[in-house]
């Protein structure tokens, strides 16, 4: 059952197991914990908390697992977050690095495949080098703080070069309001038939 002793006060069983490992680790202690999506960027203030906790003492790099990894026992998306107490204090920077082949394709049968992914992420987390790779990024702490939310999709902050446009680029923030969440009830009529609040899903953004 949760209790008081814990750094973070939660409810949610994958973020006192984070917590607890973090505040176990030796002085000179690692850890490489596997944690579901939610940890990543989850806005409850229990998650949030937590991921200020790792960056502060621990963090120094997150290693984003493609989808199905698990397969077939779970299709639920993964993150890795390698822990270290000296290397988190030693770098004003968090490592991302995104997987997206592991070897095998991402079917319940997980058959084997070319071009994995896993041997130059290897290199990059053992060389802490992000300067040839497409796989790697470095995220300053103070950027990655800069929201409140302490979020750690490497992706977020991945700044992309956008060619031969006369529009002006701004957040996408700035024009309305992100919310994580479900599809509206079919109840909420304020939301279907023509309703007076527009929104959209992630499957209705097209890259042209």
């Amino acid at each position: 059952r949760p209790h008081k002793r814990f750094a973070v006060q939660a409810n949610r069983s994958e973020v006192l197991f984070v917590d607890y490992i973090a505040e176990h680790l030796n002085p000179g202690g690692r850890a490489g914990i596997i944690v579901p999506e939610g940890i990543i960027f989850q806005s409850n203030n229990a998650y949030k908390a937590l991921r200020k906790m790792l960056i502060d003492d621990y963090l120094w790099a997150v290693v984003s697992l493609p989808a199905g990894v698990f397969q077939p026992y779970s299709g639920v998306k993964t993150s890795i977050l390698l822990l270290d107490k000296r290397k988190s204090k030693e770098s004003d920077s968090i490592l991302f690095v995104k997987i997206e082949n592991d070897g095998f394709d991402l079917g319940a049968q997980r058959r084997a495949i070319d071009n994995s992914d896993l041997p130059e992420a290897l290199k990059v987390l053992q060389s802490g080098d992000v300067e040839n790779t497409e796989i790697a990024h470095r995220v300053e702490k103070s950027k990655i703080e800069e929201s409140g939310d302490w979020n750690l999709s490497g992706e977020r902050y991945k700044e992309s070069l956008i060619a031969n446009t006369d529009y002006e680029i701004i957040e996408l923030g700035e024009v309305c309001n992100i919310y994580n969440g479900s599809t509206p009830s079919r109840k909420e009529i304020s939301y279907w038939d023509n309703g007076e609040i527009p929104w959209f899903t992630i499957d209705d953004i097209r890259i042209q």
